[in-house]
């Protein structure tokens, strides 16, 4: 079984990372399989036949969200399977299972799930995981889906402060991603990762974080102001307010095209 966070593409298992050789859509087009392991499942993209890249990034939008849906509507059970699948050979087969589930011994307490590059703000502050985490963890996929990069998480930094240990570093360049990308996150953190927190306030304050705003970086790849405005309503910092899975299924980007 693949790792949590690394991609399968036709068997060769990939790191999900900007070193990242072939584009995913590419493989999409070309009719390869794509298999995205997840820590709550593992959701397998199979040919969608597509004429291009903005095509398939909305089958893949789609059918990602109601994975996220199956999951939200199983109450969140780990140990749950299942499958939605659609007939039609032009459409994508998502198959899910609890394949990366694995709760330590002593609990949730000492430790985050979600991979650094699509962990949510509330996740970094220390909460449990919800479904508004994981409608995160789709915007995020799906931002670096289309740009064919890395955006989020650390992989771009280049600097640290020697008077934190290297760990508290690595979370606030993350955390400072997302402040750039995204927007201020309220400060309501569990004090035990405020270190993380004031130092991702200082390296972007400092301007040390060289990402730009969601918009600037999507521009990059000619993005269109569909497919950027559904990127920012699902990523939405607060998790009260981030639209759940169905409702973001009902965004017009997705409603507007087939």
């Amino acid at each position: 079984m693949a790792p949590i966070g690394c991609i399968c593409l036709d068997g060769d298992v990939l790191p999900a990372s900007p070193k990242m050789p072939r584009p995913i859509y590419g493989l999409l087009t070309k009719g390869k399989k794509v298999l995205i392991n997840g820590r709550r499942g593992q959701y397998q993209v199979v040919k969608a036949l597509k004429q291009n890249v903005f095509q398939a990034s909305t089958a893949t939008a789609r059918f990602i969200l109601k994975a996220v849906k199956a999951f939200s509507d199983m109450d969140g059970h780990f140990t749950a399977v299942h499958t939605v699948s659609k007939a039609e050979l032009s459409k994508p087969t998502i198959k899910l299972g609890d394949l990366g589930a694995i709760i330590p011994s002593e609990g949730f307490d000492h430790c985050r799930l979600q991979g650094v590059e699509i962990r949510a703000p509330e996740i970094w502050k220390g909460a449990l995981p919800t479904p508004p985490c994981q409608v995160w963890s789709v915007g995020v996929t799906l931002t670096h889906f289309f740009a064919n990069r890395v955006i989020f998480g650390n992989w771009d930094q280049d600097c640290r402060a020697q008077e934190f240990p290297l760990e508290v570093n690595k979370s606030a360049w993350a955390i400072g991603n997302i402040i750039k990308l995204i927007g201020p996150i309220k400060r309501d953190e569990d004090p035990k990762y405020q270190a993380e927190f004031d130092l991702a306030e200082i390296f972007v304050k400092h301007g040390l974080v060289k990402v730009g705003s969601l918009e600037e970086e999507l521009a990059k790849v000619n993005a269109p102001k569909g497919f950027v405005d559904f990127i920012h309503y699902i990523l939405t910092i607060e998790d009260k307010t981030r639209p759940t899975a169905e409702q973001a299924l009902q965004h017009p980007w997705l409603q507007g095209l087939t």
